[in-house]
């Protein structure tokens, strides 16, 4: 497999998490080398202007994917992968359970008086809740 097929995978993940493929494919470029990049190799390798670099990097930065330092004498930061693909999933989890899944059964028990048949939509929306709440609880060496 090359290179840029490699990228267009990690890009699919990256997508399926709800980020942009600027972010699968910065992040990619990060994990496929084998030293820390400038955002000028990155977007050599990725394709995508200094600019979106620039806002993939920070994005991934706040998600604890990657870590950037400076060059001592120099302006340049160069980048390197800090987090994994496992803890970038369980934060997805964590978050949709937290976010999405919880808020949304609270605003359904208080509609439950008035909603006939929405307590099957409630049961499902619980056992979605623990399941993600079990994926959670799994350890990956």
């Amino acid at each position: 497999m090359d290179t840029d097929t490699l990228l267009d995978q990690i890009e699919m993940i990256f997508r399926a998490r709800g980020l942009t493929s600027a972010h699968g494919r910065v992040f990619g470029a990060l994990m496929l080398s084998k030293t820390p990049l400038t955002q000028r190799e990155i977007a050599k390798i990725t394709n995508y202007s200094i600019p979106a670099i620039s806002l993939a990097l920070d994005d991934l930065s706040k998600h604890g994917l990657v870590r950037g330092r400076k060059i001592p004498g120099k302006r340049e930061r160069v980048y390197t992968v800090t987090g994994d693909l496992v803890g970038m999933f369980k934060n997805f989890i964590k978050s949709l359970r937290d976010d999405q899944v919880k808020p949304f059964l609270v605003g359904l028990q208080e509609m439950k008086e008035r909603t006939p048949g929405i307590n099957k939509v409630i049961r499902e929306l619980d056992r979605l809740n623990i399941y993600l709440t079990r994926l959670l609880q799994v350890e990956v060496d």
